[in-house]
């Protein structure tokens, strides 16, 4: 790292500060993921703005929990400070007072050495694919509790009828049909717990949100919520019209997003089920008759580059759009 940008993150960077974390338990923020050692205090010279900080309990035999975390816009030298429950092996709810967060910064040169670098060299990464959120969208579309989960918290649907109206439902009060019984009936009445849900709205900071919580989060009903997306917006003829400046953040953000999937994971989920391929196989056409001609000539370069990297062909018509042929 060149010596005046470690001199100024060391100086304006923010702090997060997390105790009592049980050795070899998966630490993270943003791209960069560790297990703890033994010294492990926290990260230091964090650069200002948005980040993801998660966690995973990790067993003697090295099984690993499913990941938890929250989103933090920290401010130039602000100290964050959590504390770890190994008992619950969760971050608790308890926040440092005035106090505590006064001898953290007071004695941050004493630390030093219990807090691990922010890698600097990450940062551009995480900024391309996050630059579309912000504060106000951060503080509207995270869920209520702020933690974003992996394993979603689930209660039957029956039991928040109750708590809100105080009285057991008409389903529960026959549950002796039996149909309860079911497994897929089970989880057609299981809903996520109020206040953990991620309330969606918005669209192309809204995208950005969606990528980030299936691929560093692991949530994967965001990652249906970014094949929605991405739907909706390469179907959209008119907003090409109305909106070019959108449509050409669009395929700036879906640059950064598809370079950032790993290889494999793009190739099972993406292409198997040819989702994304059939999205743009509206969104160029759509471009070509609707878009202005810088709009057209940037989604001819985007389009070239997938053809290149991917060897995706564009020009074949999906099987479910094509005629049917019929023997009479």
């Amino acid at each position: 790292m060149d010596p005046d940008i470690a001199k100024r993150l060391f100086d304006e960077g923010g702090t997060f500060v997390l105790l009592d974390v049980p050795v070899g338990t998966e630490f993270g923020i943003d791209m960069n993921t560790w297990n703890v050692g033994d010294k492990f205090r926290g990260v230091k010279m964090i650069p200002p703005g948005l980040h993801f900080i998660y966690y995973s309990a990790v067993s003697k035999e090295g099984s690993t929990a499913p990941r938890t975390g929250f989103f933090h816009w920290f401010e130039k030298e602000e100290v964050l400070a959590r504390f770890y429950s190994a008992k619950d092996e969760e971050i608790t709810d308890r926040r440092a007072t005035e106090d505590e967060l006064e001898r953290f910064k007071a004695n941050k040169k004493e630390m030093d050495t219990f807090l691990g670098v922010y890698p600097y060299e990450s940062w551009k990464q995480w900024v391309s694919i996050t630059n579309h959120i912000s504060k106000k969208l951060l503080e509207r579309i995270q869920p209520l509790c702020v933690t974003i989960a992996s394993a979603s918290n689930l209660v039957r649907r029956e039991e928040q009828e109750e708590n809100i109206v105080g009285e057991p439902s008409e389903r529960k009060r026959h549950k002796g049909s039996g149909s309860a019984t079911r497994e897929e009936d089970l989880m057609s009445h299981l809903i996520c717990a109020p206040g953990t849900e991620i309330r969606w709205s918005q669209i192309l900071g809204e995208l950005q949100f969606a990528f980030v919580c299936f691929l560093v989060a692991h949530v994967y009903d965001s990652f249906e919520r970014w094949k929605r997306l991405i739907d909706v917006i390469c179907r959209s003829e008119k907003a090409l019209h109305d909106h070019p400046g959108f449509f050409m953040d669009f395929m700036t953000v879906l640059h950064f997003q598809i370079k950032l999937v790993p290889q494999d994971f793009f190739a099972d989920i993406v292409s198997n089920n040819n989702f994304l391929i059939d999205a743009l196989r509206k969104f160029f056409p759509n471009v070509e008759e609707e878009g202005s001609d810088a709009l057209v000539k940037r989604a001819k370069k985007f389009k070239e580059h997938l053809q290149d990297k991917f060897e995706w062909d564009f020009e074949e018509e999906n099987e479910d759009d094509q005629p049917v042929v019929v023997d009479l």
